[in-house]
């Protein structure tokens, strides 16, 4: 679902499932109340209040912020404990390659 941007109008010649909403004249289409763009909308939103409240360098770091962003929607309310398991898995995983060259060089 898109608004009604000329960029968007080859998507279902491209074999898109698409839906236009106009937003001159609403924010939902008024025959079918699933095709709206507030999903996108709201998470373009939350997006930029992020980038706001990290303090952006908008020509630096760009994709180490879009990538936390996404962790974090990702794990939404699990990010700590999610950390606390990818620690265990790089720890577990560099563990066994420390022993892996032990046992190599004995």
């Amino acid at each position: 679902m898109t608004d009604g941007r000329k960029a968007y109008r080859g998507l279902s010649a491209a074999g898109f499932n698409h839906s236009v909403v106009n937003h001159s004249l609403n924010f939902v289409d008024p025959t079918d109340s699933s095709v709206h763009t507030q999903t996108i909308e709201g998470q373009w939103g939350l997006l930029k209040w992020f980038l706001k409240t990290e303090g952006m360098n908008r020509t630096k770091h760009t994709v180490e912020y879009l990538t936390e962003y996404i962790f974090r929607q990702v794990h939404r309310g699990t990010v700590f404990p999610e950390i606390l398991n990818l620690i265990a898995v790089a720890t577990r995983e560099g563990a066994e390659l420390a022993l892996d060259r032990v046992r190599k060089d004995a």
